[in-house]
């Protein structure tokens, strides 16, 4: 009988260690000599109101048609525009930028969910106007057009884009143009941004 008593005090030992150690409670407390650090990049970026600093007026005018061609004022033409201004509020990008001198970068393209065969822009732009002066532009899906700008002023700045497009004919305009602005439902949007030089 001793030996099994023996053993059953030692199991009960034996229990009550690893209870009593399944039970511990262990505090951990900061050291103020350990430095920590942090691996990573973090980008934080303000939430601003871009019409604040650069618009779009309210003046957007994109060329009528007719099955034969563009429609300007009371006659039917092969050549047809989309014109539109865009404001830089000046006292606004003086409180927002480090410099006088932006960069405005204009892009006119396709609405968002306009899915056409027709490269308007590829095959039928011509010219490119900014306040009545041709301007540099370059071919894609979109057309960005990069004007230098200088808020050192005090009058809010405008600036008038006109984006013209030519047909080689009406029947070229007939079968090349107009059956896709009937049928995709073409829209166009425009979308503008300031940056430091």
């Amino acid at each position: 009988m001793k030996i099994k008593s023996k053993l059953l005090l030692c199991n009960l030992l034996v229990l009550s260690s690893i209870v009593s150690v399944g039970f511990s409670s262990w505090i951990i407390i900061a050291n103020p000599n350990v430095s920590k650090s942090i691996n990573g990049l973090f980008k934080v970026e303000e939430v601003i109101n871009n019409n604040d600093y650069v618009g779009i007026s309210d003046e957007f005018i994109v060329f009528e048609y007719f099955d034969t061609g563009f429609i300007n004022g009371d006659t039917i033409s092969t050549n047809g525009t989309i014109e539109f201004k865009v404001i830089v509020h000046v006292d606004e990008c003086k409180k927002l930028f480090s410099t006088y001198d932006l960069k405005l970068t204009t892009t006119l393209g396709y609405s968002d969910g306009v899915d056409t065969d027709l490269d308007l822009f590829y095959d039928y732009l011509t010219d490119v106007k900014v306040n009545n002066s041709s301007a540099d532009y370059f071919l894609g899906d979109k057309i960005p057009v990069t004007t230098d700008v200088n808020v050192s002023g005090d009058t809010d700045l405008v600036y008038s884009y006109i984006f013209t497009f030519q047909a080689d004919s009406q029947d070229d305009f007939r079968n090349n143009i107009f059956p896709y602005l009937v049928d995709d439902n073409i829209s166009f949007k425009v979308e503008a941004q300031l940056s430091e030089t």
